[in-house]
């Protein structure tokens, strides 16, 4: 009853590899969903402001929180 056999030897082979195999698989996914993760986070871009132009110096700038000119002090 419990012999055994070529047939249950093979397919616990068989079984076996295709848990081993199935392990390896998640884990490279796992992996690659970290590193992607990682990247994403470090290749964080430039926050991107809107530049104003000051009416008597002409010149672009930041708006400040005193929303004056940073170059000639005239209020933008």
């Amino acid at each position: 009853m419990l012999g055994f056999s070529i047939q249950k030897i093979l397919l616990l082979v068989a079984i076996l590899g295709a848990v081993w195999w199935g392990f390896k698989w998640v884990s490279r996914l796992d992996r690659l969903r970290k590193a992607a993760d990682k990247t994403a986070s470090r290749s964080g871009a430039p926050r991107v402001e809107e530049m104003v132009e000051c009416p008597a110096c002409k010149t672009y700038q930041v708006p400040r929180a005193d929303k004056s000119c940073s170059n000639c002090g005239r209020p933008l």
